[in-house]
């Protein structure tokens, strides 16, 4: 259940943007949408949903990309750009140069924070970050500040060094035999601080829980689904073992296509050869079209061709 999350100096927004799931404490009539989670004896109330509105070139894109932006900086561990080319409409995801606000003349920080709960666990992570200016591609950056609280505990702390509070609100999820070598390990921690790295999913996760990064990466990679961009959104397809214009359909996605009533004809991944991706195409059955089929983009609607690439996220 994703809490809050905040980011400073992303794009058009040079001060800080907050987007809490938090209800307002007197707000009444909304408990058909409110989750409650319980941890230990306080409990925590998040809405289901929520809407982001106003005027054109207000920022509502740039909230959704900087969620994005976040959650591919964690995943990957680090601060540099991406090594590999990857065809994305946010393009700040693979050129984080893009991401400082361009109308600030001093270098400012890049801050994101996160706070959700999974495994009956309160997750914050609060990362500030020196990339540089906008534009600013050769910069060296480095992690200003990173620090991770569980269940409103301070696990750890990196400023100028790295400091660790109690540990025991994680203890079941540090590695095995963790007390007998705990001295060595944090040193050897502080000592092996990286610029450009995350500690929380390199140093952190090698030498102190990988059970509890584990956890916090799968929740950013599974639960924490960002769209950036819907008219984007394209699920490719491949099957192993393909030949030359087999026809490969998805029961499941057609009978929720006619469920709804967005498409009558029969929807389907067609492979053109061996080694290229499927295609989504319409087919039409009968004597007269004799199995024909055609890409989807040239006879399907927008929403039909959207309702497909979205349905996989919609089960998942």
């Amino acid at each position: 259940m994703l809490v809050e999350f905040r980011a400073k100096n992303f794009k058009s927004f040079k001060d800080e943007i907050a987007f809490s799931m938090v209800p307002a404490p007197k707000q009444k009539g909304l408990d058909y949408s409110i989750l409650k989670n319980k941890i230990g004896s306080k409990e925590y109330k998040g809405l289901s949903s929520a809407v982001i509105y106003g005027p054109n070139a207000a920022g509502k894109t740039n909230i959704i990309g900087a969620m994005e932006v976040f959650k591919t900086i964690v995943l990957r561990g680090n601060i540099r750009n991406s090594e590999r080319s990857t065809n994305v409409p946010n393009t700040a995801v693979n050129m984080l140069e893009l991401i400082p606000n361009n109308s600030v003349k001093e270098k400012i920080p890049v801050e994101f924070s996160i706070k959700f709960i999974d495994n009956n666990l309160l997750i914050d992570y609060q990362l500030s970050l020196d990339i540089g200016g906008f534009l600013e591609d050769e910069y060296n950056r480095r992690v200003l500040s990173e620090i991770l609280y569980v269940n409103e505990n301070l696990v750890f702390s990196r400023k100028d060094t790295l400091q660790f509070d109690d540990l025991k609100v994680i203890k079941e999820y540090l590695v095995n035999d963790f007390e007998d070598y705990e001295l060595g390990v944090t040193t050897l921690a502080k000592s092996n601080l990286i610029s450009e790295e995350l500690f929380l999913m390199n140093g952190f996760k090698a030498m102190f829980s990988s059970k509890l990064v584990s956890i916090i990466s799968n929740w950013f990679e599974t639960k924490f689904m960002v769209i950036y961009r819907a008219d984007s959104l394209y699920l490719s397809k491949k099957f192993l073992d393909s030949k030359k214009h087999i026809v490969f359909v998805e029961k499941t996605v057609n009978d929720a296509a006619e469920m709804f009533g967005i498409n009558s004809n029969a929807l389907a991944y067609v492979s053109p050869d061996e080694d290229s991706e499927s295609k989504l195409c319409s087919v039409f059955k009968g004597d007269a079209n004799n199995g024909a089929f055609i890409t989807a983009e040239q006879f399907e609607s927008y929403g039909t061709i959207r309702f497909i690439n979205m349905f996989p996220l919609v089960l998942n």
